[in-house]
């Protein structure tokens, strides 16, 4: 109906003009480009947007109808996400949870080679070589690369470059470099490196702010660009193909992207499985109530090489709209934040971007006091790009990752610390002892005179 078509078309309009007026606040606030709202503003009109109106000009794909409960969510979501971050947090106690300093560059040293080791797996399984590893795995590599990373610059903002640090920043670097260019074309490897050393720039340079805002913002703007020709980049990467990178059209290909030339029919859209999920649930009335944060949580940290495939299956809480987008789309299920936060409550499932941005903003009042937060933050700031394109579970895992480690290393520590006590009293035991049986000796000796 027309009308129909009419009110799509303002909900299009509103969400273009939220996304700007979120851009141009962040832009103008001071480090306001390190912030997760400038972050998922640009994806949503850079990564978002493009698929938004493929779907309206394709309708006898997806049925206009079917972008209302789409679109309501992406403006909800979006500004409570930017209310949720721009609230005040306030810290009630001085004691904030941090890593030793003693620790740092010991974890710089020993997270370093994560990269590396990500990378020659990934090599490996895409140069067709079998590893005793699969994804999952290969992708806790690269993250400990990455806080390698973090941890390399938080350090470096109140120390100088060292010899050491270099080789480290090159360890954990480069290979994330060549996975992203030489192997598979990454955009959230690219855009991980650039966010965290336009940081250390920004730290280092304070007066250099802007030119440094202006710089990363048009790599931000070159990164959309390209990513509209994502399929032919990768494509042309792959060993079998005759074509380069140059040969590619970017200025045809972004048109085709906002006008639906681009679509492919089996491969589908992350924002049309979107469309497609929050409409099977608002009419089969059926929501997951944020279960699919457990299930993502079973899916990265239940081994099923420990407890089994079928344990692991057992723990999954199921949901017919997940099948039900895996069988529409031949397994190509990534289905954008937007999908997790109406699949959970329905209309409200602003209050899951709401969350989110409160978790960010609490971790970030924080992390100005604790290295340990600082890296958690700009951990999950860099996933927050997959996190509105892809899913929101992306993040969530990133805070899961972090806490089990730490939590890790905090108890072989402690119980390092544990069998030293014991040692320590074992030895006092002794020597107590020892002063006990001589000095009854003296006793009995002066008893026997």
């Amino acid at each position: 109906p027309k009308r129909l078509i009419a009110l799509i078309e303002i909900l299009i309009i509103i969400y273009i003009i939220v996304n700007i007026y979120m851009l141009y606040y962040y832009y103008r606030k001071p480090m306001g480009i390190f912030s997760p709202v400038y972050v998922i503003a640009f994806m949503s009109l850079g990564q978002i947007l493009p698929q938004l109106t493929t779907i309206y000009y394709l309708p006898h794909v997806y049925n206009p109808s079917i972008l209302y409960n789409l679109l309501i969510t992406m403006i909800s979501c979006n500004l409570a996400f930017m209310i949720g971050y721009e609230r005040k947090v306030t810290l009630k106690s001085n004691k904030i949870l941090d890593i030793k300093s003693s620790w740092i560059k010991p974890l710089i040293i020993l997270f370093a080679p994560g990269s590396l080791i990500f990378d020659l797996i990934m090599s490996a399984s895409h140069a067709g070589i079998k590893t005793a590893t699969d994804g999952v795995i290969a992708f806790q590599f690269q993250a400990l690369g990455y806080i390698s990373l973090i941890l390399t610059l938080m350090y470096l903002r109140e120390n100088k470059l060292t010899l050491w640090l270099v080789g480290c920043l090159i360890l954990s670097t480069l290979p994330i470099l060549h996975y992203a260019f030489g192997i598979y074309g990454s955009r959230l490897s690219t855009f991980t490196v650039a966010l965290l050393y336009a940081y250390l720039l920004a730290i280092k340079f304070p007066n250099r702010y802007n030119l440094i805002k202006k710089i990363f913002t048009i790599f931000f703007i070159v990164g959309c660009i390209g990513s509209l020709s994502i399929s032919e980049i990768r494509t042309n990467m792959g060993k079998d193909s005759q074509n380069s990178i140059s040969d590619i059209n970017f200025i045809k290909n972004i048109k085709k992207s906002f006008t639906g030339g681009s679509y492919n029919e089996r491969a589908g859209m992350d924002l049309g499985n979107a469309a497609l999920g929050i409409d099977y649930c608002f009419q089969k009335n059926e929501y997951n109530y944020g279960s699919f944060i457990w299930n993502g949580f079973v899916f990265n940290y239940i081994p099923k090489r420990l407890v089994g495939e079928n344990i692991k299956t057992s723990l999954i809480i199921p949901f017919e709209a997940d099948k039900y987008i895996q069988a529409l789309t031949n397994g190509i299920t990534c289905t954008t934040g937007y999908y997790d936060a109406f699949s959970a409550f329905s209309w409200f499932g602003f209050f899951v971007f709401y969350f989110l941005a409160r978790i960010f903003a609490w971790i970030r009042k924080r992390g100005s006091y604790s290295t340990l937060y600082m890296t958690l933050f700009f951990y999950m700031l860099a996933n927050s790009t997959v996190g509105v394109t892809h899913g929101l579970q992306l993040i969530f895992a990133k805070i899961e990752f972090l806490i089990l480690l730490f939590f890790t290393i905090q108890f072989v520590i402690h119980k390092k610390n544990i069998r030293i006590v014991i040692l320590k009293r074992i030895l006092a035991l002794n020597l107590t002892a020892k002063k006990l049986i001589t000095k009854r000796i003296y006793n009995r000796k002066y008893y026997n005179q």
